[in-house]
């Protein structure tokens, strides 16, 4: 809006807000009114028992009681990189080739 509003495209605001920040601060500010706007409307749609709006509350602002549709699973693992030809074996190499886990590069 505030685009057309100044006769320029949406990516000159962008860069000038990349440069200046009181533009970049105006922006967060609108931004943030937007959202309470929406969180208000939200909030007037499960106070009037809205089932969507109920059921889209708990799903984002209700999962640490348990409102979720899938199980999140968090997983670490650890990778070992060899970055000497020396530390693996010319038959280990073949068998890591042969697993489809590397490839062969022939040096120029």
């Amino acid at each position: 809006m505030a685009a057309k509003h100044l006769g320029c495209t949406p990516s000159t605001i962008h860069h000038r807000a990349q440069k200046n920040p009181k533009i970049r601060e105006c922006i967060e500010d609108e931004r943030g009114w937007i959202l309470d706007f929406a969180e208000s409307k939200l909030l007037q749609a499960v106070k009037g028992g809205e089932a969507w709006a109920v059921c889209f509350l708990l799903k984002t602002q209700g999962k640490g009681r348990g409102y979720v549709e899938r199980q999140e699973i968090k997983a670490e693992a650890r990778v070992e990189i060899v970055t000497s030809d020396e530390a693996i074996t010319d038959d280990e190499l073949a068998a890591i080739i042969r697993r489809g886990i590397g490839k062969v590069v022939t040096p120029l």
